[in-house]
């Protein structure tokens, strides 16, 4: 029904627009140009003008006379909701703006009229619930939330077949513990890697506390953090990126002249899934030393 109104809605400003067309011919600058097919007479497009640039409505056919899109510009930047349509006629997207901004749920279709992709947005960052379909089937494939354009809370996909393929969990869009992922046959995979830590003591000598943590299977977008320690449930609070040196990432902690060091220190190490999530491993090591 909503589709229907959509379509009888654009119907009525298209007719408008075609009466006008003839007694606001494009002088090159300003008025409606009229784009036809290529050795036909066929409209392609109808686009009003206003002093060299694109002001009002674009409005672009099919070659079998079907609405391909209805667009509305000022000053050659697109400023409204827009319309798209499959060569069948039915429609294909729905695209909000206000105030040129991203707005609203932009709705994508396919070419039997089902939703496969929809998104929420405000002020141009995606807010609220984002989710993919199938194409043909429609089955979920993504159940995404967003605040102000970062992941938030849970997130989940699904395999073509409709079963769980992964849930994980974000705060203001840094991955949390929890991760779980399940091949198509609902078989739960196993991401766990270990990491080992080696001390090395130079306190003494410039200062330093050195721990050289080693992951089992080192990949290159292995990341390491120091974390922490009042993280709490599943949510990491990060402190510290620690930088990479061969196969090792290394973690320097300073103990001034006359000073101690006696604290719980918290890692953790960030690996890539083969489904693209993130996997996150911690550890806690006992850093005590004094510098007298």
């Amino acid at each position: 029904m909503i589709k229907n109104m959509i379509r009888t809605v654009l119907l009525v400003g298209i007719s408008s627009l075609l009466m006008t067309n003839c007694d606001d011919k494009f002088d090159g600058k300003s008025g409606t140009r009229t784009i036809t097919f290529p050795e036909s007479d066929k409209v392609r497009q109808l686009i009003e003008y206003k002093n060299g640039k694109k002001n009002g409505w674009l409005i672009e056919f099919y070659d079998n006379g079907n609405l391909k899109a209805y667009q509305k510009f000022k000053n050659d930047e697109w400023t409204d909701t827009s319309y798209f349509f499959h060569e069948n006629g039915k429609l294909s997207s729905i695209q909000f703006k206000i105030d040129k901004k991203k707005h609203g749920c932009w709705i994508r279709f396919n070419k039997e009229g089902g939703i496969y992709s929809e998104m929420c947005f405000k002020d141009d960052a995606l807010n609220g619930y984002s989710h993919e379909y199938t194409y043909n089937t429609g089955r979920m494939t993504s159940k995404f939330y967003f605040v102000d354009g970062r992941q938030e809370g849970k997130q989940e996909t699904f395999h073509n077949n409709g079963k769980r393929r992964s849930v994980a969990y974000y705060k203001e869009n840094i991955p949390c513990l929890g991760l779980k992922e399940w091949d198509d046959k609902g078989r739960a995979i196993n991401n766990k890697f270990e990491m080992q830590v080696e001390e090395k003591n130079t306190v003494m000598m410039d200062g330093k506390l050195k721990f050289f943590v080693r992951l089992t299977d080192p990949k290159d977008s292995d990341d390491v953090y120091r974390i922490s320690n009042f993280s709490a449930g599943n949510e990491i609070v990060q402190i510290m990126h620690l930088e990479k040196k061969r196969d090792y990432h290394l973690l320097t902690l300073m103990v001034e002249k006359g000073s101690f060091l006696m604290e719980p220190v918290k890692i953790a190490a960030y690996r890539k899934t083969n489904f693209g999530n993130i996997y996150i491993e911690t550890k806690t090591i006992n850093a005590f030393v004094n510098n007298y």
